[in-house]
């Protein structure tokens, strides 16, 4: 399927376009959380692992191996609201993971990572 980038205009109205931020936004350390078969990633997974500002996380869950089956992008895991807001507070630069979204309608989590100018692939 590949891999995209939401820039905060994609769901904050008159928000910065990904053509506004230099290169270099896109460029951070990395941590990658192991959240196998989970289903709702929430604080809990985060709370004591060491976070630094500015660092990228990345959930693993698994989910990628359902590619090609009918519920791909319609049953796939999540991040819960307290799990965005820690991860925003924390300072958390951008967001990658395994399924198609880091949420659903009404795309709460979107709203809440882009509204703080960070970004979630």
């Amino acid at each position: 399927m590949g891999t995209h980038i939401d820039a905060p205009g994609h769901f904050i109205e008159n928000g910065k376009k990904i053509t506004d931020f230099p290169l270099t936004t896109f460029i951070s350390d990395a941590l990658c959380i192991d959240a196998s078969n989970t289903k709702i990633i929430d604080k809990n997974l985060v709370t004591n692992i060491p976070l630094h500002k500015n660092t990228t996380v990345l959930f693993y869950t698994g989910w990628d191996a359902n590619l090609y089956q009918s519920n791909y992008f319609y049953d796939h895991p999540v991040i819960s609201e307290e799990c965005a807001r820690h991860l925003v507070e924390r300072g958390i630069k951008m967001i990658g993971v395994d399924f198609p979204s880091v949420d659903q309608a009404p795309y709460t989590i979107h709203k809440i990572f882009l509204s703080n100018d960070n970004f979630n692939y």
